[in-house]
C-alpha cells in the first residue's frame, strides 16, 4: 500500500505539473513509522512499471518526525 501511494503521488504530480518521467524519489522515514525501506525498494520496480515513476531512483532519509513517512522530493524530467 505504501509503494502504491508513492506511485499515485508521482502519477498525480505528473498530470498536475506536466512532466513525463520521474527520475528520483526521496522518501523521509521516521524511526517508528513502521516503514522498511528494503521492502519498498524490492516491490517498487514491478509496481511502477508503465507509470511516470518507472525507473525512478529511490533514496531514503531519516525524518525528524519519528512516526511518519512522506515523500520529500521528486526529481523529474
Amino acid at each position: 500500500a505504501i509503494t502504491e501511494g508513492i506511485i499515485k503521488l508521482v502519477t498525480d504530480q505528473a498530470e498536475k505539473q506536466g512532466f513525463r518521467k520521474c527520475l528520483g524519489i526521496t522518501i523521509a522515514v521516521g524511526d517508528f513509522s513502521g516503514i522498511v525501506p528494503a521492502c519498498i525498494e524490492e516491490v517498487f520496480p514491478l509496481a511502477a512499471k508503465g507509470s511516470a515513476a518507472e525507473g525512478a531512483e529511490l533514496s531514503f532519509t531519516k525524518s525528524e518526525d519519528q512516526f511518519r513517512c512522506y515523500v520529500e522530493y521528486l526529481t523529474v524530467e
